[in-house]
C-alpha cells in the first residue's frame, strides 16, 4: 500500500501582463487554492488583485501586446489591478502569511488523523502547483527579488501540472486535457477558476493513472526527490512546523 501524502497542495495561477515568455512580467492578479491531492477538495483559496503600477515600479514588465489583450479580453481584471490599492511587496507578504495558515492547518489534521504517525520533515512541506514549468512559480520568484522579499517555499518544491498531464497521456494513451477542457466552470483567465481548472487536470490524471492498478492507489512520491542532501535556509513555513512539533 502506498505512503499517505500529508504535504500541503497549493494550485497557483496568475495572471500577468506581459508576454508569458517573459521570467519577470507585471502580476495583476493572484489566485492560490489549497486542495485535497486525493479529491481535489478545495481546501482554502486566496485571491487578490495586485496594483499594475506598483509592479513596473519595483522592476517588472509590461507590453503593449499584452496590455491590449487583456484590455479586450479580461478587461475588469486589467481594470481592477490598475484601480487596486494594494502594492506588490503587501500582495507578496499577504499571499506567504496565507500559506503558513494552510500548512499550519494541515499539521493540524495530521495531528488529528495521525496522531500515533511521525512523519519525516520531508513530507511536511508546501508543494506549489502551476500549469507549466517555466510560467508562474518562475514569475513568483521574480516578484518576491522584485520586491525584496523571500519566497517562502523552496524552488524544488515547484511542481507542473502540464507535465503530470504528458506523463498521464503517455502511460494512458488517454488526453486528459482534451476530456477536460470540454466543460469550463467559470471564467477563464480569471486566477481563481483557473486553478479549480487545472486542479481538474490534476485529479483526473490521477484516477486514470490509479485505474491502471485497478483498486490499489498509486504510489504518490512524498517529499522531493533526491533532494537531501540540500541544505535550505529555513523559511517561515518550517517554523510553523516546529511550533507544531512536527520536526
Amino acid at each position: 500500500m502506498s505512503a499517505k501524502d500529508v504535504r500541503t497542495h497549493i494550485m497557483l495561477d496568475l495572471e500577468i501582463a506581459a508576454h508569458p515568455l517573459k521570467h519577470n512580467p507585471a502580476i495583476i492578479q493572484i489566485g492560490a487554492i489549497h486542495f485535497d491531492i486525493e479529491t481535489g477538495e478545495v481546501l482554502k483559496t486566496f485571491s487578490i488583485d495586485i496594483n499594475l503600477e506598483s509592479c513596473i515600479e519595483s522592476g517588472l514588465i509590461t507590453d503593449s501586446d499584452t496590455l491590449q489583450w487583456l484590455e479586450k479580453n479580461v478587461p475588469d481584471t486589467l481594470s481592477a489591478s490598475q484601480n487596486s490599492k494594494v502594492a506588490l511587496q503587501i500582495a507578496l507578504k499577504r499571499l506567504t502569511t496565507w500559506l503558513s495558515s494552510c500548512h499550519k492547518s494541515n499539521q493540524v489534521s495530521i495531528k488529528t488523523n495521525y496522531p500515533a504517525a511521525r512523519f519525516d520533515p520531508t513530507d511536511l512541506q508546501v508543494m506549489i502547483w502551476a500549469y507549466g514549468s517555466t510560467q508562474d512559480c518562475r514569475w513568483m520568484e521574480s516578484a518576491y527579488k522584485a520586491a525584496d522579499l523571500r519566497k517562502p517555499w523552496m524552488y524544488y518544491n515547484d511542481l507542473c501540472v502540464r507535465t503530470y498531464c504528458e506523463a498521464a497521456f503517455s502511460i494512458t494513451g488517454r488526453n486528459i486535457r482534451r476530456e477536460v477542457d470540454k466543460t469550463f466552470v467559470g471564467k477563464k483567465h480569471d486566477a481563481i477558476d483557473d486553478c479549480k481548472h487545472q486542479i481538474l487536470y490534476l485529479t483526473k490524471c490521477r484516477d486514470a493513472l490509479r485505474g491502471l492498478q485497478g483498486s490499489a492507489i498509486a504510489p504518490v512520491p512524498v517529499g522531493p526527490i533526491s533532494e537531501s542532501s540540500v541544505k535550505r535556509p529555513r523559511t517561515v513555513l518550517d517554523d510553523n512546523r516546529s511550533r507544531m512539533g512536527l520536526d
